[in-house]
């Protein structure tokens, strides 16, 4: 008798067999574009800056079509400031000559 499957076996090794995942074809997705914020060597800086000069600004990037941000403007100009060396430092004060008690 032990030779023969029970009533139950055919059900039995259908529960004890794991089932097989359905093969879903997902389309690939191109990556996200990474903002300044996330890209190494790009930290994010405050600044107090009149609202009149950034409109300004804002505006002038939008007129060059050329998704060009305020972030970019910032950095072309903070890199033209440390390559030109003495020429623009002479148009700013030296803090040591700012009078604040006077």
């Amino acid at each position: 008798m032990a030779d023969k499957p029970g009533k139950y076996a055919v059900a039995l090794a259908a529960v004890h067999q794991p089932e097989q995942p359905a093969q879903i074809a997902l389309p690939v997705k191109p990556e996200p574009p990474r903002g300044k914020r996330s890209t190494v060597g790009w930290r994010a800086k405050q600044v107090l800056l009149k609202e009149e000069s950034i409109q300004r600004a804002t505006q002038r990037l939008k007129r060059r079509n050329d998704r060009t941000d305020f972030s970019d403007l910032m950095q072309a100009l903070l890199e033209a400031w440390l390559k030109s060396g003495e020429i623009i430092d002479s148009l700013f004060p030296s803090p040591s000559i700012w009078s604040f008690n006077s």
